[in-house]
């Protein structure tokens, strides 16, 4: 599941966690944002990661920012 989140004039996505049952491995949010965070520093195109959150207590799932 993704979000939309706008604040001025910036645009940023939130992944997270899909409803329902997930296998153990399937959708790791932290994983995701590791991969996609070091590949910032290739030639690969990917989005800038801003934030993770791995404390579920915050929204009930890790999640991430991204623009």
């Amino acid at each position: 599941m993704a979000f939309c989140l706008v604040r001025g004039y910036v645009s940023s996505n939130n992944g997270h966690l899909p409803s329902g049952k997930l296998l153990k491995s399937a959708h790791m949010i932290e994983r995701e944002f590791q991969v996609m965070k070091a590949l910032e520093k290739t030639a690969v195109p990917v989005p800038k990661m801003i934030y993770l959150c791995d404390d579920p207590s915050e929204i009930g799932d890790p999640y991430f920012v991204m623009e």
